[in-house]
């Protein structure tokens, strides 16, 4: 706005847009880099998740593209989840899902469940863990300033 004497007024930012965009990228990237880490080391796992559960073909599977199909449905979910409670909030949301996700496939049996119940528990929080990283580069690129 004009002052009338010839200046603008522009308030000033307390963080540049420069340093805020650089914040978000690291820490998408070390996001990024954790899910791609987690989908690198599925396969490694596969040796012992085969013999340890007896799984099938398609047991097997599944287990093993449980995150990925979790990464389908991520951006769907996580509109509606921005419209219901903002895109913070979801993002909060995602990184305790994602936090709750790599503990529980850790140690699926932590209910005492076991046999066929213990890799549903292992598949669902897979398929939980990949709805949040997939919800996340929906609400990242919508954070970078314009």
């Amino acid at each position: 706005m004009n002052s009338g004497r010839g200046e603008l007024n522009v308030p000033i930012q307390e963080e540049s847009t420069g340093l805020k965009a650089y914040r978000i990228a690291f820490v998408a990237a070390i996001g990024g880099f954790l899910f791609g880490f987690d989908l690198g080391m599925i396969p490694s796992a596969n040796i012992y998740l085969r013999d340890q559960f007896q799984l099938s073909e398609s047991q097997f599977g599944f287990a093993t593209a449980s995150a990925v199909l979790g990464c389908v449905f991520g951006p769907a979910l996580g509109f509606w989840l921005c419209d219901a409670i903002g895109r913070k909030q979801t993002m909060i949301v995602a990184a305790i899902f994602l936090a709750l996700s790599a503990i529980i496939t850790a140690v699926p049996d932590i209910a005492g469940t076991d046999g066929p119940a213990t890799m549903n528990v292992f598949n669902f929080f897979r398929f939980v863990g990949g709805w949040a990283s997939g919800c996340v580069p929906l609400l990242r690129q919508c954070s970078f300033p314009r």
